[in-house]
This record gives structure tokens, sequence and C-alpha cells, in this order.
């Protein structure tokens, strides 16, 4: 349960704060993005065997070199009720992947209202209308994320991303 949470809320908190750093100063958010780069590092570094803990604390097996394979909720609802597999050999379940895409829409929905009240800058869009993009986003990140091609930690941010700009705005 412990590398579940560690993997569910990492980036969730780190998102909390971001709003609360200076927009008068146009290097702050530059500074800001250090944190999650370190990270990185610090993950890519653990899965390598030079982060003795670490590994253990993020991965599903325990293996140092599987490093966060399945996203916080799908992990958690795959592990319980994943039952119907994608494919024989696959390790992702259809039901685990529904709760990826339950959870990443809840909470993308979560933090833009967050974000929009916090900054005072909304979206621009109704609330069915943001809705149905961030799930739409969602769905396609959870398809990205079960093709199993790639290390999902970087192709389903760098989906989510692309399409975040492209159906919710860039400049928001």
């Amino acid at each position: 349960m412990r590398s579940e949470l560690i993997h569910t809320l990492s980036i969730p908190l780190f998102l909390l704060v971001w709003p609360f750093f200076s927009q008068s100063d146009p290097y702050s958010n530059y500074v800001a993005a250090t944190v999650p780069m370190a990270n990185m590092w610090k993950i890519i570094s653990a899965g390598q065997g030079g982060e003795d803990g670490l590994g253990k604390a993020v991965s599903r097996s325990g293996d140092e070199k599987e490093m966060a394979a399945g996203d916080g909720m799908a992990d958690i609802i795959g592990r319980r009720f994943g039952s119907t597999k994608w494919r024989p050999s696959s390790l992702k379940s259809v039901q685990g992947t529904l709760g990826f895409i339950v959870a990443a829409s809840l909470a993308t929905l979560a933090l833009l209202t967050y974000y929009s009240f916090v900054t005072s800058r909304p979206t621009g869009l109704g609330g069915w209308d943001l809705a149905a993009r961030v799930a739409g986003i969602s769905v396609v990140c959870g398809i990205v994320e079960t093709a199993e091609v790639g290390d999902d930690n970087f192709t389903v941010p760098i989906a989510g991303t692309v399409l975040g700009g492209y159906l919710i705005g860039w400049a928001w």
C-alpha cells in the first residue's frame, strides 16, 4: 500500500503548491520545475539500483528495475478487482484501466477547479464541456498506458500534456 500512496500522491501534492509561486517573477516557474526534474532523476537513479530503498518503495514488486509500472489507482484497482486482462500476456487489466480513467478524470477536474479558484483564471469552458474534454483525455491516456509501449511514466504525461494543451488550452 505504501508504494501506491507514494505513486498516487507525489505529483498531485506538488501541483497543489504550484500556484503559490510568484506570477510576477518570470523565473519562479522554472525554479519550481526543478522539483519534478530532480524527482525524475532520483527515480531513474533508483531504477538502476543507485538509490537504496526508493526502488522498493515505489515499485509494485519491490524490484528496483520495475519503477512504478502501474499508476497508483490503476494498480490499486487492478490488484483488487483486475480479473479481466487486456491480453493473455498482459499484467494490465480492464478494471485497472477503468480505475485509472476515473481517478485521472476526477483528479484533473479537481486540480483545474483549484487552479481556477486560486489564480482567478477560469479555463473558459463550461462545467460539462470541461468534464467531457478531461474524460476524453483520460481515456486516451488510459489507452496509452495499456499499450505497454515505452515507459508509461513518460508516455502518459506526454499524451496528456499534448491533448490537454490542444483541448483545454495552452495559454490557460
